[in-house]
């Protein structure tokens, strides 16, 4: 499954950031549970933010 996601993220993320990385998050969230596995949903919450003002940062300098 994460091979998956590592595919797909090496085939969007030049090109559409947002897809790139919606792909990456769940990679991300596995990890972070692998280490600290009680995170709750501040993670998820901090991790859809940053994807946010990611792609408005990405798309401002284009």
């Amino acid at each position: 499954m994460t091979m998956v996601f590592m595919g797909i993220i090496c085939l969007y993320m030049p090109k559409i950031y947002l897809i790139g990385n919606f792909f990456t998050t769940p990679i991300v969230l596995i990890l972070f549970k692998i280490v600290s596995p009680d995170l709750g949903n501040s993670l998820i919450e901090t991790r859809i933010l940053t994807i946010v003002i990611g792609t408005i940062i990405r798309y401002l300098v284009l």
